[in-house]
C-alpha cells in the first residue's frame, strides 16, 4: 500500500518474462536458420542471404526491385546474384541457388528465381523457424 492506503500496482513481471522468453525463442530459431544456410554456404554474407530471401518471397523479381528492397547498389546486387547463381565471377562455381533470365516483355530487364537447390534450402530455412 502507498501512503494513502491504496494498493501499489504490481509490475507485470510475468508479461515481461514471457516477452523475454519469446524473444529468446525467436533468436534461437533465427540462429537455426543461419546454421541451415551456413551448411550449404559457409562463407555467405548477409547481403546474399537477403537477396536469396527476397527472391524466395517474390519469384520473378526484377534486379531493380531487388536493389530497392535490399538497398544494394547495382554492382553489389550483381556480385551477390553471381555468387548465388551457378557460375560465379571469374569462372568460379557459384552456389546454384538463384538464376536470372531475360524478361520476355522487356529484354533489358532481368528476372530472378530460385533454382531447385534454392527452393530446397529455403524450405529448410522456413522449417527451421517454425
Amino acid at each position: 500500500m502507498d501512503s494513502l492506503g491504496a494498493p501499489r500496482p504490481i509490475p507485470d513481471i510475468e508479461g515481461e518474462a514471457a516477452e523475454r522468453v519469446a524473444a529468446r525463442i525467436g533468436i534461437t530459431r533465427l540462429i537455426g536458420a543461419v546454421a541451415v544456410i551456413r551448411e550449404v554456404a559457409p562463407d555467405i554474407g548477409i547481403q546474399a542471404v537477403h537477396l536469396l530471401l527476397e527472391v524466395a518471397r517474390k519469384p520473378g523479381i526484377t534486379v531493380s526491385e531487388l536493389m530497392r528492397k535490399t538497398g544494394l547498389s547495382q554492382s553489389s546486387c550483381s556480385r551477390n546474384l553471381a555468387l548465388l547463381s551457378a557460375q560465379h565471377r571469374l569462372g568460379k562455381p557459384g552456389l546454384d541457388l538463384v538464376y536470372t533470365q531475360e524478361d520476355p516483355s522487356e529484354r533489358r530487364r532481368k528476372l530472378a528465381r530460385l533454382t531447385d537447390k534454392g527452393e530446397e534450402l529455403v524450405s529448410l530455412v522456413v522449417d527451421s523457424v517454425r
